[in-house]
């Protein structure tokens, strides 16, 4: 599968910004890809990032990965509540998985107890997935989502952005809600 090209791209970062990093770990072979900083480059304002055959050290969490890509992260601890966002161009190809997402929990953890929100887009540029998890139970009810009419999320960069309050978490796409 050709993988070798940019993959995923945020408009708006010249360089790395301070408080973030690209990551350098595995989260289970599931995903059979690898976490690694080379595949981070800031260019022309945009953060891209690549997924290509693996190279070099592919190894992470004990296994060999097939694939290796790029994850930018915050360094802090946790956000208790605010306004998450990102303009994103979805990478279109079966296989990949373009998100925007908030986690606290630890990959590993043997039962998966786990916090997250998240935007995922899969491969295709006609479907929007949103996600939570509390303690490692998902909510997936609404969850798949088409784009509103005339929105190509691969052709074009849009902002997705989701809400989180102490009584409500709301997703929005180019500033409409798409699901509370």
């Amino acid at each position: 599968a050709g993988f070798d090209i940019s993959h995923a791209q945020l408009l708006g970062m010249e360089q790395p910004v301070q408080g973030w990093r690209s990551s350098s770990w595995a989260n289970g072979g599931f995903f059979n890809n690898i976490w690694q900083p080379g595949a981070i480059q800031f260019n022309n304002g945009f953060l891209n990032t690549t997924l290509s055959q693996c190279s070099g050290n592919c190894t992470g969490s004990g296994e060999t990965f097939r694939y290796a890509s790029g994850e930018y992260r915050t360094e802090a601890e946790a956000f208790l509540y605010g306004l998450v966002e990102a303009r994103i161009r979805v990478a279109r190809g079966v296989g990949t998985v373009t998100t925007l997402f908030t986690y606290t929990g630890t990959p590993d953890h043997p039962d998966g107890q786990h916090d997250e929100i998240d935007f995922e887009m899969r491969g295709g540029c006609d479907e929007i997935q949103t996600n939570y998890y509390v303690n490692g139970h998902d909510s997936y009810e609404n969850a798949l989502r088409n784009p509103p009419s005339g929105i190509n999320t691969c052709a074009d960069y849009h902002l997705y952005a989701f809400a989180v309050t102490p009584r409500e978490l709301v997703w929005y796409l180019v500033g409409n809600e798409i699901r509370r």
